[in-house]
Protein backbone atom coordinates (compact mmCIF):
# COMPACT_ATOMS: atom_id res chain seq x y z
CA UNK A 1 0.00 0.00 0.00
CA UNK A 2 1.38 3.35 -0.92
CA UNK A 3 2.04 5.72 1.79
CA UNK A 4 0.38 8.96 1.59
CA UNK A 5 2.47 11.95 2.34
CA UNK A 6 1.07 14.17 4.88
CA UNK A 7 1.04 17.81 3.98
CA UNK A 8 2.20 20.02 6.73
CA UNK A 9 1.41 23.61 6.80
CA UNK A 10 4.24 25.81 7.99
CA UNK A 11 3.04 28.77 9.92
CA UNK A 12 5.25 31.81 10.23
CA UNK A 13 4.88 33.87 13.28
CA UNK A 14 4.84 37.59 12.83
CA UNK A 15 7.76 39.26 14.64
CA UNK A 16 6.85 41.56 17.49
CA UNK A 17 6.12 45.16 16.51
CA UNK A 18 9.05 46.54 18.47
CA UNK A 19 11.50 44.50 16.40
CA UNK A 20 10.23 46.07 13.17
CA UNK A 21 10.27 49.60 14.59
CA UNK A 22 13.76 49.09 16.02
CA UNK A 23 15.09 47.87 12.69
CA UNK A 24 13.66 50.86 10.81
CA UNK A 25 15.03 53.35 13.37
CA UNK A 26 18.46 51.67 13.34
CA UNK A 27 18.74 51.75 9.54
CA UNK A 28 17.64 55.41 9.46
CA UNK A 29 20.26 56.33 12.08
CA UNK A 30 23.02 54.62 10.09
CA UNK A 31 22.00 56.46 6.90
CA UNK A 32 22.02 59.81 8.71
CA UNK A 33 25.39 59.19 10.37
CA UNK A 34 27.05 58.07 7.15
CA UNK A 35 25.72 61.10 5.26
CA UNK A 36 26.83 63.69 7.83
CA UNK A 37 30.38 65.02 7.66
CA UNK A 38 32.34 64.85 10.89
CA UNK A 39 33.77 68.06 12.36
CA UNK A 40 37.18 67.54 10.79
CA UNK A 41 35.74 66.43 7.45
CA UNK A 42 33.61 69.53 6.88
CA UNK A 43 34.28 70.89 3.48
CA UNK A 44 35.46 74.43 2.83
CA UNK A 45 32.56 76.12 1.01
CA UNK A 46 34.72 78.46 -1.09
CA UNK A 47 37.34 77.97 -3.79
CA UNK A 48 40.23 79.11 -1.57
CA UNK A 49 42.66 76.69 -3.24
CA UNK A 50 42.03 78.49 -6.56
CA UNK A 51 43.36 81.84 -5.33
CA UNK A 52 47.02 81.16 -6.18
CA UNK A 53 46.27 79.75 -9.66
CA UNK A 54 43.92 82.69 -10.32
CA UNK A 55 46.61 85.24 -9.47
CA UNK A 56 49.18 83.35 -11.55
CA UNK A 57 46.83 83.23 -14.56
CA UNK A 58 46.06 86.95 -14.26
CA UNK A 59 49.67 88.03 -13.84
CA UNK A 60 50.74 85.82 -16.73
CA UNK A 61 48.11 87.43 -18.95
CA UNK A 62 48.96 90.98 -17.85
CA UNK A 63 52.72 90.46 -17.96
CA UNK A 64 53.73 90.68 -14.32
CA UNK A 65 52.77 91.52 -10.74
CA UNK A 66 49.69 93.65 -10.22
CA UNK A 67 48.26 95.81 -7.47
CA UNK A 68 44.95 94.59 -6.13
CA UNK A 69 42.15 96.19 -4.15
CA UNK A 70 40.59 92.86 -3.16
CA UNK A 71 40.76 89.16 -3.95
CA UNK A 72 37.90 86.97 -2.82
CA UNK A 73 36.89 83.36 -3.20
CA UNK A 74 33.30 82.23 -3.68
CA UNK A 75 31.79 78.78 -3.92
CA UNK A 76 32.25 78.91 -7.72
CA UNK A 77 35.51 80.79 -8.32
CA UNK A 78 37.77 83.72 -7.51
CA UNK A 79 37.19 87.45 -8.09
CA UNK A 80 40.32 89.57 -8.60
CA UNK A 81 39.93 93.34 -8.28
CA UNK A 82 42.94 94.95 -9.98
CA UNK A 83 43.77 98.56 -9.09
CA UNK A 84 43.67 100.93 -12.01
CA UNK A 85 44.46 104.59 -12.56
CA UNK A 86 42.54 107.36 -10.82
CA UNK A 87 40.95 105.27 -8.07
CA UNK A 88 39.41 102.80 -10.50
CA UNK A 89 39.48 99.01 -10.41
CA UNK A 90 38.92 96.27 -12.96
CA UNK A 91 37.38 92.91 -12.05
CA UNK A 92 38.62 89.58 -13.39
CA UNK A 93 37.01 86.22 -12.66
CA UNK A 94 38.70 82.82 -12.43
CA UNK A 95 36.72 79.59 -12.51
CA UNK A 96 37.71 75.99 -13.28
CA UNK A 97 41.14 76.91 -14.65
CA UNK A 98 39.81 79.69 -16.88
CA UNK A 99 40.37 83.44 -16.48
CA UNK A 100 37.58 85.74 -17.71
CA UNK A 101 37.77 89.48 -17.98
CA UNK A 102 38.45 92.20 -17.76
CA UNK A 103 35.16 93.61 -16.63
CA UNK A 104 34.35 97.28 -17.09
CA UNK A 105 36.52 99.73 -15.18
CA UNK A 106 34.65 101.05 -12.14
CA UNK A 107 35.31 103.32 -9.19
CA UNK A 108 36.95 101.40 -6.36
CA UNK A 109 35.05 101.24 -3.09
CA UNK A 110 36.27 103.74 -0.48
CA UNK A 111 37.73 100.97 1.69
CA UNK A 112 39.58 99.30 -1.22
CA UNK A 113 43.22 100.30 -0.73
CA UNK A 114 45.61 98.88 -3.36
CA UNK A 115 48.16 96.29 -2.23
CA UNK A 116 50.81 94.03 -3.69
CA UNK A 117 51.26 90.34 -3.01
CA UNK A 118 54.96 90.24 -2.11
CA UNK A 119 54.31 89.24 1.55
CA UNK A 120 51.20 87.14 0.95
CA UNK A 121 51.23 83.37 1.23
CA UNK A 122 48.67 82.63 -1.48
CA UNK A 123 49.50 78.94 -1.31
CA UNK A 124 48.23 78.88 2.27
CA UNK A 125 44.72 80.09 1.37
CA UNK A 126 43.18 76.62 1.48
CA UNK A 127 44.86 75.88 4.83
CA UNK A 128 43.64 79.18 6.26
CA UNK A 129 40.09 78.41 5.13
CA UNK A 130 40.33 74.90 6.64
CA UNK A 131 41.63 76.31 9.95
CA UNK A 132 38.79 78.85 10.04
CA UNK A 133 36.18 76.15 9.38
CA UNK A 134 37.68 74.04 12.19
CA UNK A 135 37.59 77.04 14.56
CA UNK A 136 33.92 77.67 13.75
CA UNK A 137 32.40 74.17 13.53
CA UNK A 138 28.76 75.23 13.81
CA UNK A 139 29.00 78.31 11.59
CA UNK A 140 28.76 78.70 7.82
CA UNK A 141 31.45 80.56 5.88
CA UNK A 142 29.99 83.46 3.89
CA UNK A 143 33.11 85.29 2.67
CA UNK A 144 36.83 84.63 2.20
CA UNK A 145 38.70 87.78 1.22
CA UNK A 146 42.23 89.18 1.01
CA UNK A 147 42.06 92.95 1.58
CA UNK A 148 43.31 95.96 3.50
CA UNK A 149 41.40 96.22 6.76
CA UNK A 150 41.76 99.44 8.71
CA UNK A 151 44.65 99.52 11.19
CA UNK A 152 45.35 95.81 10.72
CA UNK A 153 46.55 96.41 7.18
CA UNK A 154 46.53 93.55 4.70
CA UNK A 155 44.67 90.51 6.09
CA UNK A 156 42.78 87.40 5.15
CA UNK A 157 39.23 88.22 6.30
CA UNK A 158 36.73 85.38 6.75
CA UNK A 159 33.11 86.00 7.62
CA UNK A 160 30.90 83.32 9.13
CA UNK A 161 27.25 83.19 10.09
CA UNK A 162 26.65 81.22 13.27
CA UNK A 163 23.87 78.69 13.61
CA UNK A 164 22.13 81.20 15.91
CA UNK A 165 22.27 84.03 13.36
CA UNK A 166 25.26 85.89 14.78
CA UNK A 167 28.26 86.96 12.73
CA UNK A 168 31.88 85.91 13.26
CA UNK A 169 34.76 87.74 11.61
CA UNK A 170 38.10 85.88 11.66
CA UNK A 171 41.32 87.54 10.55
CA UNK A 172 44.65 86.03 9.55
CA UNK A 173 47.99 87.69 8.74
CA UNK A 174 49.16 87.69 5.10
CA UNK A 175 51.55 84.83 5.98
CA UNK A 176 48.71 82.74 7.40
CA UNK A 177 49.01 83.31 11.17
CA UNK A 178 45.75 83.63 13.11
CA UNK A 179 45.14 87.17 14.38
CA UNK A 180 41.76 86.95 16.05
CA UNK A 181 38.00 86.67 15.95
CA UNK A 182 35.34 89.32 16.37
CA UNK A 183 31.79 88.18 17.21
CA UNK A 184 28.91 90.46 16.33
Amino acid sequence: MARRRRRTRIRFRRPPWWLLVGTVVGVAAIVVLLGRPSGSARSVPVRAADMAPAVKALETRLGGPQRYTEINATDKGVNLFVAGDGGKEVVWYYEAGRLDGPGASQAAAADHTPFGLQDVALGKAAGIARDAVDRSPTATMRAFTLRQEGQLGLVWALDFESSRGGLLHLTYAPGGGFIGVDAQ
